[in-house]
């Protein structure tokens, strides 16, 4: 009994230890009471650390606090990245093209210091960076017409990354992606009501207005925009929409 008693306050440790570090999730309701009950029975309320929720990355000082209290440099440089990386899993609907941009900039500082490219301070350095850059929205050269307006930046990345490769005959796509997200940002917002998310005549009202936009947008700027282009860019931004108006 003094064996498995050493063994489950061994692994209930080492389960909120990896869990704070990697923001690991699992939904241990299914085994919660029984393993309660084993535990008061045999180990006692002293011997297991509960287990709290995890702190975001955007409640600054409680999550600078929770790293602090980590011993070395690779366990609060792990805990940041994978806190990290959890939060731009939770949040990428919110805005595509920000949070793949820098999903991919931690991925490389993650796997740089598994192959041992880079030291613990420069791991440490490089994910605390992200994070701050993540948490404080900066990084990403958003134009000043779109400064103010938070959700017509998450679909001034989706319009970039669509036109990019229409760069012939005087188009410019970082000026045509400005004006056309701040114009499908008004049509969202002129045709959205109350539980619109719900809604499929709203939704299909603004799907026709923004398709018909982009039709006259690809007239006036005489690109070959596709109708594949043309569906992505419809799908990905009421995906937003649906997101940050519901």
């Amino acid at each position: 009994m003094d064996k498995y008693k050493g063994d489950l306050r061994f692994f209930m440790k080492l389960r909120t230890s990896v869990r704070k570090r990697y923001a690991e999730v699992v939904d241990f309701k299914e085994y919660e009471a029984r393993i309660q009950k084993l535990v008061d029975q045999h180990v006692g309320t002293g011997e297991v650390e509960k287990i709290t929720d995890l702190v975001n990355i955007f409640d600054a000082d409680a999550f600078a606090k929770e790293v602090e209290k980590l011993g070395s440099t690779a366990s609060k440089a792990d805990t940041i990245a994978y806190r990290t990386k959890r939060t731009i899993h939770d949040r990428m609907q919110e805005d595509p093209a920000f949070y793949r941009r820098f999903s991919e900039m931690l991925e490389e500082a993650i796997r740089a210091f598994r192959e041992q490219r880079l030291s613990d301070a420069e791991y440490l350095r490089k994910v605390t960076e992200i994070a701050e850059k993540i948490k404080n929205r900066t990084g990403d050269d958003i134009p000043e017409p779109l400064a103010h307006r938070d959700v017509a930046k998450a679909f001034f990345g989706v319009l970039q990354d669509v036109f990019a490769k229409y760069t012939d005959d005087g188009f410019e796509p970082r000026t045509a992606s400005t004006t056309a997200s701040l114009a499908i940002d008004e049509i969202i917002q002129q045709n959205r009501i109350v539980n619109w998310t719900n809604n499929t005549d709203v939704q299909n009202r603004m799907m026709g207005a923004i398709e018909d936009y982009l039709f006259d947008l690809k007239e006036q700027h005489r690109i070959d925009l596709t109708f594949e282009d043309i569906d992505r860019i419809l799908e990905m931004v009421l995906d937003i929409a649906r997101t940050r108006y519901a």
